[in-house]
């Protein structure tokens, strides 16, 4: 991981150290700001599917994403006025921890029991990721950045979940409020 400018790691009292991931050489053709679970394997893998010349990651653990939170907010904004990025994009894992949890724990497959049981749990696991998910997407959109604007006034955004039991991606259509296969398109389920 490289390090950021100076000025982003004492942007806020934020209490968490984030992992920064980008080539400060290739610091002004960067063009998206990636703000993903700090799962190592996630973060691999995004590595190796978005540019890593045009794209600058903040590994953040996902129980703590809470971007009313104003040390959070301030360290997106200084992020998008440092970099010069046009597109924000959230990415998120279906195990990546309880909200309900703020440190972040992983959630393991249910085990044991009745299998019908088990999979009702596991998809309920699913649907409250899917709905911290969408929260806090909804609350990055209005962190204000610059000039009053807010995150979606000034860049793209777009919001992905890593599936990890399905070890797919799936896209969040805000306007449609539905999660849509990244290859074909569909509505997920």
């Amino acid at each position: 991981m490289t390090p950021p400018p100076s000025s982003l790691l004492t942007a806020a009292p934020f209490r968490l150290t984030p992992r920064w991931s980008y080539s400060p050489e290739r610091r002004d053709a960067i063009d998206t700001l990636v703000i993903a679970h700090d799962d190592p394997r996630l973060v691999e893998l995004l590595e190796q599917l978005l540019p890593p010349e045009h794209t600058a990651t903040l590994a953040i653990p996902q129980g703590h994403w809470d971007f009313r939170d104003p040390a959070l907010a301030e360290l997106v904004a200084c992020a998008v006025r440092e970099l010069p990025a046009k597109n924000l994009l959230l990415v998120a894992h279906s195990q990546g921890g309880d909200p309900e949890h703020p440190h972040g724990e992983r959630w393991n497959p249910p085990t044991g029991g009745d299998p019908r049981t088990r999979i009702r749990r596991w998809r309920s696991q699913v649907a409250q990721a899917e709905a911290h998910f969408v929260e806090q997407l909804a609350r990055l959109a209005e962190v204000p950045v610059a000039d009053g604007r807010a995150v979606a006034g000034s860049l793209r955004l777009e919001g992905v979940l890593y599936r990890a039991e399905a070890g797919a991606f799936v896209a969040y259509d805000r306007a449609r409020g539905e999660f849509r296969c990244l290859e074909s398109g569909e509505v997920a389920q």
